[in-house]
């Protein structure tokens, strides 16, 4: 482990420590909407007469190494009509403004990025399919996961993705790239993220990649708005809330959304009648810094409360999360930025049912980190680097009612780093990613490879293979009543000490996509085994001997998806 740990942060610093290495040629394409020229995420851009394809980041930008003067690209995306540019200069940045179009059939995208591997097998809806599913009790971006074949959900009434057959906590949840976590109002029901605020949002099951860190089974991408006009707002009654928005797309573009709402009787969610409400606020803004660089911020507010504070069942959570990425340098030959966010979750709850009994309980949990990350073309490869430190503090009680000297109290803060390394290429007729990173703290240090392969079967048809292992820093152990019986608690634990296994899942998958004419075809199969996975015993399997009703185990999945369109 020590050897891979020097191995990867020697990878990391060379590229930083010596600018000079390459003298490669390259291209930095931007592309935005001619309708408030904001960016386009996720656009295609393909240099034509050559195999690779590369998907524009949250900026709209895509860096091509090893590309010159003279070559022409192909420029596409969900929602706007196409366009072909030709290559001027290398030393500029090329921007492409695209127009947009009315989508004739609202589906699914598989998309990709880098090589066309680095987001190989993920989904993206967009929200006019968000908006267009029915809702249960609101209009929710989670919920439209059922349109995705790797989703289900526990039961109709729950918006908790399970990915691939993964408890649901197994799964990140990520708002603007940035970690958040129990998302949820009451009973899990419903997100805490207005559907009104959301652009797109993305699942990627399995490894996601180097980059990418702290999840199990897959991770939740959701893309907030941005404005397209020059002052832009709106309402929006719903069954059992109110949301307005506002924006603009001019000098420092901003969109903002709240919701609201208040139930006085409860009822017929948790079988008590009692008052609830809740509230939610999103706000992103851009900040021109000058030149290329640029600076773009998150946050992200929610607050709920149920029952009377005084006297008899009462739960209150919350969840705050602020982030923010600035694009610190952006050339034909490499990029670097650096990203900062905080996320707090709490909950307290009295006389709180829970498998039979009442409890009372105290969640918490804070985790801070900065990521400086950036990449850079070695000829007709690109390299990927990124380090980052953080620091993490969880606090989980629970008190019984009836046997208050039953309490379990777990209580820890601890720092912790981590770093990556990707290359991508292509050797022959086939596309390579491969990859590795390391999380550590002071109880242990975990490695995660990944490798993808993909390649051509002919005009129409791409194969991709992906194998990698995710693995985290802490056990998430997630009550298992089921939804919607009331709100929720987990248990956070440090794994690597104090008998805690260090969860992990090798995945292994086959992605293959047919494009012919009016009909498309892609499926995947996949299998997975997992290590040390946590979870509540059940009321058959508990043990006098075991304070803690945790039990760890393996895990086995496999299976195939199908989508035509």
């Amino acid at each position: 482990m020590r050897r891979a740990t020097l191995v990867l942060w020697a990878g990391i610093m060379v590229p930083l420590l010596v600018p000079g290495t390459t003298s490669a040629q390259g291209v930095v394409v931007e592309v935005r909407s001619t309708l408030g020229d904001v960016p386009v995420t996720g656009a295609l851009v393909t240099p034509i007469g050559t195999p690779r394809t590369f998907t524009s980041d949250r900026i709209g930008r895509v860096r091509i190494p090893n590309l010159g003067t003279g070559a022409v690209l192909a420029v596409s995306a969900i929602g706007f009509a196409p366009d072909t540019v030709t290559v001027s200069q290398t030393t500029a940045i090329l921007l492409v403004r695209l127009p947009p179009v009315p989508v004739v059939l609202s589906d699914l995208s598989a998309r990709g990025g880098g090589t066309g591997l680095a987001r190989a097998g993920s989904w993206t809806v967009p929200r006019s399919v968000i908006r267009a599913l029915p809702a249960a009790v609101e209009p929710d971006p989670l919920r439209a996961l059922q349109t995705v074949p790797s989703v289900t959900f526990s039961s109709p009434l729950s918006s908790r993705p399970i990915v691939r057959g993964y408890d649901a906590s197994m799964t990140t949840v990520r708002i603007d790239g940035y970690e958040i976590l129990n998302p949820y109002h009451i009973g899990r029901i419903f997100s805490t993220f207005p559907a009104n605020a959301v652009d797109a949002i993305s699942v990627t099951p399995g490894t996601p990649g180097s980059d990418q860190g702290g999840s199990l089974a897959g991770v939740v991408d959701v893309t907030g708005r941005r404005a397209v006009n020059p002052v832009e707002g709106g309402a929006d009654l719903a069954l059992t809330s109110l949301t307005g928005w506002v924006g603009t797309n001019q000098a420092i573009p901003t969109f903002g959304a709240g919701r609201v709402a208040t139930i006085e009787g409860a009822s017929k969610l948790i079988g008590a009648p009692l008052p609830y409400s809740f509230a939610d606020g999103y706000l992103r803004s851009s900040l021109p810094l000058g030149g290329d660089r640029s600076s773009e911020l998150t946050l992200f507010l929610s607050r709920d409360r149920l029952g009377h504070s005084l006297s008899g069942l009462f739960m209150r959570w919350s969840n705050v999360l602020l982030g923010n990425r600035i694009r610190l340098q952006e050339s034909p030959r490499g990029s670097l930025e650096l990203t900062t966010f905080w996320n707090a979750f709490r909950a307290t709850g009295r006389e709180v049912p829970s498998r039979g009994q009442e409890v009372d309980l105290r969640n918490r949990f804070d985790q801070l980190s900065a990521t400086l990350q950036g990449d850079r073309s070695l000829g007709s490869a690109l390299l990927r680097f990124g380090a980052g430190a953080g620091a993490r503090r969880t606090t989980s009680t629970l008190t019984p009612r009836r046997r208050p000297d039953q309490i379990f109290n777990q209580h820890d803060r601890f720092l912790e780093g981590n770093g990556f390394v990707e290359i991508s290429g292509r050797i022959g007729g086939t596309d390579l990613v491969v990859g590795g990173r390391v999380d550590a703290n002071a109880a242990q240090a975990v490695f995660g490879p990944s490798i993808t392969l993909g390649r051509d079967l002919g005009e129409d048809t791409r194969a991709t293979l992906r194998a990698g292992r995710s693995t985290r820093l802490y056990q998430q152990i997630t009550d298992v009543q089921a939804e919607p019986d009331l709100a929720f608690f987990d248990l956070w634990l440090t794994a690597g000490r104090d008998g805690v296994p260090t969860p992990r899942i090798d995945h292994l998958s086959l992605d293959v996509d047919h494009d012919a004419g009016p009909v498309r075809l892609a499926g995947a199969a996949f299998l997975s085994r997992g290590r040390g996975l946590g979870e509540l015993r059940p009321s058959t399997d508990l043990l006098r001997d075991d304070p803690t009703g945790i039990r760890y185990g393996k895990s086995r999945t496999h299976g195939v998806e199908l989508r035509t369109s």
